[in-house]
């Protein structure tokens, strides 16, 4: 998978576009899961408290993006 396609020297706006959007893209999922995780922790105290799976649910898909991010950034090396 490392030598499919950036191995020509006109691959380099491809690689950087490709960079640039898994940072965006991995930029507005930790912002949704952190404002999730801030939103379930201010409702703690409420009666209309959010589901206790919903902080696992979120950690689950930080670590996913986190893990997910580092494979494609290898891949591309």
């Amino acid at each position: 998978m490392r030598h499919l396609q950036y191995i020509h020297n006109h691959s380099s706006n491809s690689e950087f576009l490709d960079e640039l959007l898994l940072f965006i893209g991995s930029m507005g999922e930790f912002i949704h899961c952190s404002t999730g995780m801030i939103c379930w922790l201010s409702t703690q105290q409420e009666i209309d408290r959010m589901e206790p799976y919903y902080i696992f649910v979120l950690t689950i898909r930080v670590l996913q993006v986190a893990l997910q991010s580092i494979f494609i950034l290898m891949a591309t090396r």
